[in-house]
């Protein structure tokens, strides 16, 4: 099994569910902050890292979850998808601002 499709299985797992209006009935899922900078660096390499989009997108995650980011497991998770330099460049790049 590839490490992506393991990474898959990984963000459904690990998504939050919140209520949905004033009943619990309906539930919005969310992916969680880690997982959002993953799939963003992921998706920037695949782009021949061109997409500015995405660059901001991942600095905006690292600059306003900052605090709360489980950094432990973003980096063993962009080891194993192939972006831990690019995760590297990105908080060095956030810790700037």
């Amino acid at each position: 099994m590839s490490n992506n499709s393991d990474f898959q299985k990984q963000v459904f797992a690990r998504r939050r569910k919140l209520p949905k209006g004033e009943t619990a009935i309906k539930q919005l899922a969310f992916v969680s902050p880690e997982d959002i900078i993953l799939l963003k660096l992921d998706w920037y390499k695949q782009s021949d890292c061109v997409s500015e989009r995405q660059l901001a997108d991942i600095q905006g995650v690292l600059t306003n979850q900052n605090q709360s980011l489980d950094f432990e497991y973003l980096k063993n998770w962009a080891k194993k998808l192939g972006v831990l330099d690019l995760l590297s460049k990105a908080i060095s790049e956030s810790e700037k601002q």
